[in-house]
């Protein structure tokens, strides 16, 4: 959906710009937010 690596989403959801909920050592991650986050703007880079 998003397009990024696992690499990628693990940063944003550390850097809490994705909302995520961990259950065992499953990480969900509600659509809601990966859609929100899809339709907003983000010029800069992930990381680095």
């Amino acid at each position: 959906m998003l397009s990024i690596s696992r690499r990628a989403l693990d940063y944003l959801v550390a850097n809490k710009q994705l909302a995520a909920r961990r259950i065992g050592a499953r990480v969900l991650i509600p659509v809601f937010d990966l859609r929100r986050f899809s339709r907003t703007n983000h010029p800069e880079r992930l990381a680095g």
